[in-house]
């Protein structure tokens, strides 16, 4: 693939869940400017590409610039890939990715074009982007920041002769990883000179404000969160639902029936780069599981169709001449209320009576828990249970299975968790009860707050309690 802006052949881009793909490296005489080149040139044009998704998957994977440096941080054997996280694994490794992005595309949606110019349009965006982050995180945070100019690597007021400035920085809390985006109210994409300052001084802020040796920076242009659905629209879509079913809630992107109590039950509305795009699924989160509340649940995705169930499931009619196609994706158009009243219907809510109590949670999650999942997942998903039923020999042995299945990771989040694995398996073995209580009620307390349904949720004992 000859690419602009650099020239070099890029190779090797393979859609992959949580790995960063690289740009292929290119030979000794090309050097980093080359490679930066390759890599912003195919950032700007993946998007646009329709094969983005990995095969299977019900959503297009989210882009990132990765800068990694040689020893110490040195620009020696200096480094860039293009990485294509799910949206698990932004959660992971970008935790306030989704945050930002909502915030960004609520202003968008609040700000009307008329009567600006495109400028004028992207510079309040900008504005009011910036004094939302400065209320919530205030002016002298090391964590995040917003319109941050800097010159030789010094704080400076805002836009002076010779500044770089970080439209939003945020440093991931407990690693190494800096985050920085670019906010995009154009078209033009992100040149390989931007990318390489951003990348400069992210990194250099967050060695002398965030006291990291080495950071590891991301970047990623914000411009996808200007066209995306928002809360209030997805309120108004959901409207007819809500009406007729006073007794369901929508929060966040969670559609579900109160209280909560072992599980989140409902509706997972997903986040898209399109506004108009439908990705939904059934899902299932155990609140005290033994994985990151980031973590995506167990999920069956929802599809609102034309005519349910006909022709098979993920297929589509074999020609236009035949009609639209089976699946209705477009959130906007006429008609897609009406479909979604009647496919939620007829699916959604037997999904939500089908749970009543916390055997109905084992049950779906037994579901996931088996190949083609693959050994060391079962193990994690088997211990989970084996210690809701008390038996937390198994449950530590399982554990210890896993533990012993996966390979050691090399991130900060990867060894976070071992870490916490560990931990667990080491209060499994004491077989004491209440701290065994307790720990995983320090579990379902993150998981709730990191989907921000606090206010929704009945703590209730755990089986092993019951017994």
């Amino acid at each position: 693939m000859a690419m602009p802006d650099g020239g070099i052949l890029v190779q090797g881009l393979q859609a992959g869940d949580g790995a960063f793909v690289p740009v292929a490296a290119p030979a000794a005489a090309y050097g980093f400017p080359a490679l930066l080149g390759a890599a912003t040139g195919l950032y700007n044009y993946l998007p646009n590409r329709p094969l983005t998704a990995p095969p299977g998957s019900a959503e297009a994977d989210t882009l990132f610039l990765y800068f990694y440096r040689g020893f110490e941080g040195t620009e020696a054997g200096m480094q860039v890939t293009v990485g294509q996280l799910s949206e698990q694994r932004v959660r992971d490794l970008r935790p306030k990715t989704a945050e930002f992005e909502e915030r960004l595309s609520e202003i968008a949606a609040g700000l009307p074009r008329e009567g600006r110019s495109p400028q004028r349009w992207g510079m309040d965006v900008h504005t009011a982007m910036h004094h939302g982050l400065r209320r919530q995180y205030g002016t002298s945070s090391t964590v995040v920041r917003s319109e941050l100019s800097l010159v030789e690597n010094l704080i400076r007021p805002y836009g002076p002769a010779g500044s770089t400035r970080l439209d939003i920085y945020h440093r991931v809390e407990g690693t190494d990883t800096i985050c920085a985006y670019e906010i995009k109210t154009g078209t033009t994409g992100l040149s390989a000179t931007q990318a390489a300052r951003i990348d400069a001084t992210a990194h250099a802020f967050g060695q002398r404000s965030g006291n990291i040796a080495n950071p590891r920076v991301l970047v990623r242009t914000a411009a996808d969160a200007l066209i995306m659905a928002t809360l209030k629209q997805l309120r108004e879509i959901f409207a007819p639902i809500l009406v007729e079913h006073p007794d369901l809630i929508l929060c966040s992107r969670w559609l579900f029936r109160p209280p909560i109590e072992s599980a989140i039950v409902g509706l997972y509305i997903g986040r898209t780069s399109s506004a108009s795009d439908s990705v939904m699924a059934l899902s299932v989160i155990p609140l005290s599981r033994f994985y990151h509340p980031s973590t995506l649940g167990f999920d069956e995705p929802f599809e609102v169709e034309r005519v349910i169930g006909v022709p098979a499931p993920n297929r589509w009619v074999r020609s236009e001449e035949e009609g639209p196609p089976r699946i209705f994706q477009d959130m906007f158009a006429p008609g897609y209320q009406t479909e979604l009243l009647r496919n939620f219907n007829a699916k959604v809510l037997a999904f939500l009576d089908a749970f009543r109590n916390f055997d109905d949670v084992a049950a779906w999650v037994r579901r996931f828990c088996r190949p083609p999942d693959g050994r060391g997942d079962i193990d994690k998903f088997s211990a989970w249970l084996a210690t809701m039923q008390g038996d937390f020999v198994t449950a530590a042995n399982r554990l210890q299975a896993h533990i012993d299945w996966m390979t050691p990771s090399w991130s900060a989040f990867g060894a976070d968790s071992g870490r916490e694995e560990r931990a667990i398996r080491d209060v499994l073995r004491t077989g004491d009860r209440q701290h065994i209580a307790a720990l995983l009620l320090v579990m379902e307390e993150r998981t709730i707050s990191q989907n921000r349904l606090q206010r929704f949720w009945r703590r209730t004992p755990f089986p092993f309690e019951k017994a």
